[in-house]
């Protein structure tokens, strides 16, 4: 029988930095699920090898499930050089770590709003775009997540980029609410179809 605890998952980060020290402190909230963004302070995909290997020992032990990554892509100004870097090159090696972790979903952003009333630049669009298709040539699923320093920061604004790349989104209300948006009801209706 199915409970709320079977559909519950975390950021393992925010419980502790270490992974064993994360699941030491979710076993027993009933917590059996986490997505990986950082290991002892590193964002993945670039973590110590002896990191991964611990991670790896942890979710064998404990027949625990991963998610997905979220690398951190995608949160720089649209000019900034580190964007082609992350798409040329950024999220290959991402792809590789997905590979040795067996998951097959990535959390990203949408670049960082420099104005809070700027309409979306068509930029941003084309660029998620691109993201999205190099996510689907490698079978992973190119998941959304909302910010507050983002374009993607209101419920609204999400789903606009969303449905733009065909992808999903990880709806955050807490940043949606420090967007200046209404995040319940009017930014949740907005997103509740792409919620991954």
């Amino acid at each position: 029988m199915n409970t709320w605890q079977d559909r519950l998952a975390i950021v393992s980060d925010e419980a502790a930095p270490k992974f064993a020290e994360a699941v030491q402190v979710c076993l027993p909230l009933g917590i059996r699920a986490f997505e990986v963004r950082a290991l002892r302070g590193a964002r993945v995909p670039y973590v110590p090898e002896a990191e991964v290997q611990e991670m790896l020992a942890e979710v064998e032990m404990h027949g625990l499930g991963l998610l997905g990554i979220s690398p951190g892509f995608c949160k720089t100004e649209l000019n900034d050089p580190a964007v082609e870097w992350e798409l040329e090159t950024g999220f290959y090696q991402a792809f590789r770590f997905m590979d040795r972790v067996g998951v097959r979903r990535m959390t990203v952003f949408s670049y960082l709003r420099p104005e809070r009333r700027a309409p979306i630049p068509s930029r941003t669009f084309d660029l998620l775009h691109r993201a999205a298709i190099l996510c689907r040539q490698e079978g992973v699923e190119l998941v959304l997540e909302n910010s507050a320093m983002c374009w993607g920061d209101t419920g609204e604004n999400l789903a606009e980029l969303a449905r733009m790349a065909e992808c999903r989104v990880t709806w955050d209300p807490a940043n949606a609410a420090a967007s200046g948006g209404e995040a319940y009801p009017a930014g949740y209706e907005a997103v509740r179809d792409l919620v991954a």
